[in-house]
């Protein structure tokens, strides 16, 4: 593996899916059945929980995942995964993810790719409907012209991309937009023609609109440069209303 006139990967390069958890058992057994039938390609599996949730323990080891516990905090629990990780690919996965059967044939086009060294999926919202068919078409196109990914798309990096830029900023919101910032630099990322799907359970939750209008407003001002932590402080002042 090298970055010097590209990005080339051996082509046995091994896959480290990270997994941030809070909370997250159900959907996170449903996507650990899900990364099953990647079989070699997938490395490990390291899910990082920040609420130490002693019910995971013989659930995961039953599975052969690796375990590690640290502060809730998403940036700092991906990156420490990052750093027990031994693949030379890097998968950022939001444990409420569903993957599609060409998942397996995506990641094996990234890996053959000598001109990119990250990328992410689009994504599906389930369960959906016409508003958040629209919201996932608007979000995968978003994406697409701006370069800028978001967590729910499943990032996958070339780890020694992802260690020259530093990881995930160590902030409390936007460090998926961050880590966009600084990857693009590298290299345009590598989409998919397929997708994910992601749960549409917070859209629904707190409102479509309101949950459209909230993102949108978070990025804008975090665009015009505000702290990660003032975005932080509106998005949850915001939320309890």
């Amino acid at each position: 593996m090298h970055l010097s006139n590209g990005f080339q990967l051996d082509q046995n390069a091994r896959l480290s899916v990270i997994i941030p958890v809070f909370h997250d058992t159900r959907p996170l057994l449903d996507l650990i059945d899900d990364l099953k039938p990647l079989g070699r390609l997938v490395h490990e599996i390291i899910v990082v929980d920040g609420a130490q949730d002693a019910s995971l323990d013989s659930l995961l080891s039953a599975n052969h995942v690796q375990l590690f516990r640290t502060n809730p905090e998403r940036a700092g629990q991906m990156n420490f995964g990052a750093q027990q990780a031994s693949g030379d690919i890097l998968w950022f996965l939001h444990a409420d993810t569903r993957l599609t059967k060409e998942t397996v044939s995506d990641l094996v086009n990234f890996i053959q790719c000598p001109k990119t060294c990250w990328g992410r999926f689009n994504v599906h919202l389930e369960p959906s409907g016409f508003l958040l068919k629209i919201v996932a078409w608007f979000m995968n196109h978003r994406s697409a012209l701006t370069a800028i990914s978001t967590g729910d798309q499943g990032m996958f990096v070339n780890r020694v991309a992802f260690n020259r830029v530093g990881g995930f900023p160590s902030q409390l919101l936007m460090e998926d937009i961050e880590l966009s910032k600084r990857l693009k630099r590298l290299s345009r990322p590598f989409i998919p023609k397929s997708h994910i799907i992601t749960s549409s359970r917070k859209w629904q939750r707190e409102g479509i609109f309101k949950t459209i209008f909230t993102m949108w407003y978070l990025r804008f001002i975090y665009w015009r440069g505000a702290s990660a932590e003032q975005v932080h402080r509106i998005y949850y002042r915001r939320k309890s209303q």
